[in-house]
């Protein structure tokens, strides 16, 4: 009888670990495991040396380890990686550098992608696709991506100059492109002896040399515009080196004879000491630098000339006519050809005729 009641309670405390523990099986008394569980809430003590809850974690290995919440790093290191889909990283460094700092450290990366993995190029800035686009690999460096209009922008304050610089190990800026707000003024140039601008057409055939003498060499034509489209416009070769004499009246639209001095007066086919006629002014005022047309398209809607007719040097000064001058010692020169009623080809001839007393 003694032997049935300890046996009796023997099963009933098998039962009541069982219960605790969430074996679902017979107990194996062999140590052979835990049988079958369900779920077992672990809440403190240490896997492989991991510590469990604690506040400061000990080392451990896991050969596989799946979260499926939020898993915090908070102060660890991780050596090893391995591949990773998807990060979010909102501080700390990467390979040095400082990642949402306000002044972030410096770091090296192969390749980097700023509003998309990279795809492009060395640095990739993608605002959106721009369609099936491959840079060229040797303009690849930096690629700058969008679906609509794109751009790059240098801003500084108005009075510094904003620039892009090209340079190599023999001139760090060998040429550049440039400007400043506060002076109103582009650039574009090179920066080194015997430097030359190129310019190309569509088809990258040379036609356009600016060399380092300042000289303009053209491999096409020049156009210029036959209607100029307001009151006293211009189109074609215009000088603005020389000096309107203080003389003169400093009107608009007046044709200008080089004085014995160098300076522009009005031409006056009255006489040859006031003529030839060179140039017509098209901007007003007198002294240096006054615009003057040298040769090109002219308007001026005060006139009424009759199309296809000769325009002359007048008699009065700095005027210009249709009618050739007639008087004693009167010069007639031809300075041009009306092509509209108020428009007029200005091409100077400088042989002249001067008629007898």
């Amino acid at each position: 009888m003694r032997r049935i009641i300890i046996g009796a309670l023997l099963i009933l405390l098998a039962a009541a670990v069982g219960a605790v523990w969430g074996w679902g099986g017979a107990w194996d008394t062999g140590g052979g495991g835990g049988g079958a569980t369900g779920a077992a809430a672990i809440t403190s003590g240490t896997i492989d040396g991991a510590t469990i809850g604690g506040v400061t974690p000990a080392a451990g290995t896991f050969t596989n380890l799946t979260a499926n919440g939020t898993v915090n790093l908070t102060g660890a290191t991780v050596s090893n990686g391995g591949s990773v889909t998807t990060v979010d990283i909102n501080g700390g460094t990467v390979d040095g550098a400082n990642v949402g700092a306000t002044t972030p450290g410096t770091g090296q990366f192969s390749t980097l992608g700023a509003g998309i993995a990279r795809t492009d190029g060395t640095l990739h800035v993608h605002t959106a696709s721009a369609g099936a686009v491959v840079p060229n690999g040797g303009y690849d460096d930096l690629v700058v991506e969008n679906d609509a209009a794109g751009g790059i922008t240098i801003a500084t304050p108005d009075a510094q100059q904003a620039s892009l610089g090209f340079a190599s190990p023999s001139n760090v800026i060998g040429a550049l492109v440039a400007w400043q707000y506060a002076i109103s003024t582009g650039y574009i140039g090179t920066n080194t002896a015997s430097g030359k601008l190129v310019f190309y057409d569509q088809i990258l055939n040379e036609v356009m040399r600016l060399d380092g003498a300042g000289r303009l060499q053209m491999n096409g034509n020049v156009i210029w515009d036959d209607t100029p489209g307001a009151d006293h416009a211009a189109r074609g070769q215009i000088v603005s080196t020389l000096t309107v004499d203080s003389g003169a009246s400093g009107t608009i639209i007046k044709l200008m004879h080089i004085d014995t001095d160098g300076e522009l007066v009005e031409a006056d086919a009255d006489g040859v000491a006031t003529m030839p006629g060179y140039c017509i002014t098209i901007e007003a005022g007198t002294g240096a630098n006054i615009d003057c047309l040298e040769e090109g398209y002219i308007r001026d809607d005060s006139w009424n000339w009759t199309v296809g007719g000769v325009v002359y040097a007048s008699t009065t000064a700095g005027g210009l006519t249709q009618t050739a001058p007639s008087g004693a010692n009167d010069v007639v020169q031809v300075v041009g050809v009306a092509t509209h009623a108020d428009r007029m080809k200005f091409d100077p001839e400088f042989n002249m005729t001067v008629i007898a007393p």
